[in-house]
C-alpha cells in the first residue's frame, strides 16, 4: 500500500516538474503588469500579446476585425464553471494574462453592463453585428 502512495506521489511531482518546465517564463516586467493591466499602455499591451499566442487562436482575426472596424460581436460564451451564456458585446482591446499567455477579450458587456474579460478560446459562434 505504501508503495502505491509513493509511486502516485512521484507521478504527481513529475507531471508538476514538467508542466512548469513547458510554461513560459514571465519578466518582473512582465509581473508588475499582470498585477495592475490599467497601468499599461498601448505599446505595452500589443507587445505583451505575441504574435503566438494571438495566432493560436482561430477567433482572433475576427475579433480583431471587430476592434478595428469598432462593430459589436455576439457570441456563447462559456465560463469556468461550464455555464453558457450569450453575450453581446463592445470590444475594446486583447490582452493576454498570467503566465500561460492566456489570449483574452476586454469589452463592454451589454447583458452586465459593464466591462468584461473574456477568455478567447471560451467564445463560440462568433458573429460580428
Amino acid at each position: 500500500m505504501e508503495f502505491l502512495i509513493f509511486i502516485g506521489i512521484a507521478w504527481i511531482l513529475i507531471s508538476w516538474l514538467n508542466r512548469d518546465s513547458s510554461e513560459p517564463k514571465s519578466t518582473d516586467k512582465d509581473a508588475e503588469h499582470e498585477t495592475n493591466p490599467k497601468s499599461r499602455s498601448s505599446s505595452d499591451r500589443e507587445r505583451s500579446n505575441s504574435k503566438s499566442t494571438f495566432d493560436k487562436e482561430p477567433n482572433s482575426i475576427m475579433i480583431q476585425r471587430a476592434i478595428d472596424s469598432k462593430k459589436n460581436l455576439k457570441f456563447r460564451y462559456i465560463d469556468q464553471e461550464g455555464e453558457i451564456s450569450y453575450r453581446n458585446v463592445s470590444p475594446i482591446n486583447f490582452e493576454t494574462r498570467h503566465e500561460n499567455q492566456i489570449l483574452c477579450l476586454v469589452a463592454y458587456c451589454h447583458l452586465r453592463g459593464a466591462i468584461r474579460t473574456f477568455v478567447v478560446r471560451r467564445m463560440q459562434k462568433i458573429e460580428l453585428v
